[in-house]
């Protein structure tokens, strides 16, 4: 079975009727495509979309506004951070005084891919 290839499914009388009027057809055209531009200005300027141009804005919260789509900081995340700071600084006393073992390695990696998580890049 020939699967239907788009000019099948109109029907023959408006085939004539487009191969006659090459003019209207042309016109009616340009006229939805203009109606189509004109309905998203209207939409993008009265509902304008929550986050225009990678700019959050946060209204009455703790959270800090940020520019260019950045992670915002909370208080949850600066403790996070802290954290894993400690963390790491405990791992350079134990590579001061030659104690580091590959475990350990493997758990400074993740720590500091749990950091550059945290952090924005800028």
């Amino acid at each position: 079975m020939k699967p239907a290839s788009f000019l099948t499914l109109i029907p023959s009388s408006w085939k004539l009727w487009i191969k006659s009027n090459p003019k209207k057809v042309f016109v009616l055209s340009v006229s939805l495509m203009i109606a189509s531009f004109l309905f998203s200005l209207l939409q993008h300027f009265f509902f304008p979309p929550d986050n225009l141009f990678g700019a959050k804005v946060y209204e009455d919260s703790k959270e800090v506004v940020t520019i260019s789509g950045s992670k915002p900081t909370t208080p949850q995340v600066d403790l996070k951070k802290e954290h894993i700071l400690k963390e790491i600084l405990s791992f350079r006393q134990k590579a001061k005084n030659r104690m580091l073992s590959s475990k350990d390695s493997l758990k400074l990696n993740l720590l500091i891919q749990r950091y550059e998580q945290l952090t924005p890049s800028p």
